[in-house]
């Protein structure tokens, strides 16, 4: 960010009304959450198709629970819009290597295993049932079963039960 970012706080409401896209997106990293949380809302007004990893990112690793929250929503308006689901999208993230798992976040079977088991942001756990499937390890096999039976959220259960069909073929090879 130059010294203009930290001087001057973004004009959400203006960059909305302007539709321009780029400014919000910058403003997804602005240090003020409510700045954040208001251009994460305006995406999803918009519907531009240029948010959509910009906002996975922001689900992905935003500190705050609302910015993710208003992040996820924006992202399934531009899903009901565009004809995708976010299940796709995260599949596509983690195929590409962009998901925070692929950085490196999570570096064992035992952090993916936990983030699974006890994270409350669905698409971090949906992300950590894909990398256990990518990484194959037999241990992440209970741990899945679980999540496929008793998960609340069906995009968890479905992620789930893709990566315990990965680790399964994997081992019969």
């Amino acid at each position: 960010m130059g010294i203009f970012d930290r001087l001057f706080k973004p004009n959400v409401k203006m960059l909305q009304k302007m539709k321009y896209v780029k400014g919000l997106i910058k403003a997804l990293r602005y240090k003020d959450w409510s700045v954040r949380r208001e251009a994460a809302e305006a995406l999803g007004e918009i519907g531009d198709l240029r948010a959509i990893k910009p906002l996975y990112e922001i689900i992905m690793s935003d500190r705050d629970k609302d910015v993710r929250e208003r992040a996820a929503e924006a992202l399934g308006k531009l899903a009901d819009k565009y004809g995708f689901t976010p299940m796709g999208l995260a599949l596509q993230e983690a195929a590409e290597g962009l998901s925070r798992f692929a950085e490196g976040k999570f570096k064992t079977v035992e952090q993916l295993i936990h983030a699974l088991q006890n994270d409350s942001n669905p698409f971090v756990q949906m992300g950590a049932a894909i990398d256990l499937g990518l990484h194959g390890d037999p241990k992440a096999i209970e741990p899945l079963r679980y999540a496929i039976q008793h998960d609340p959220d069906p995009a968890v259960r479905e992620a789930a039960k893709e990566a315990l069909e990965k680790i399964k073929s994997k081992n019969l090879k």
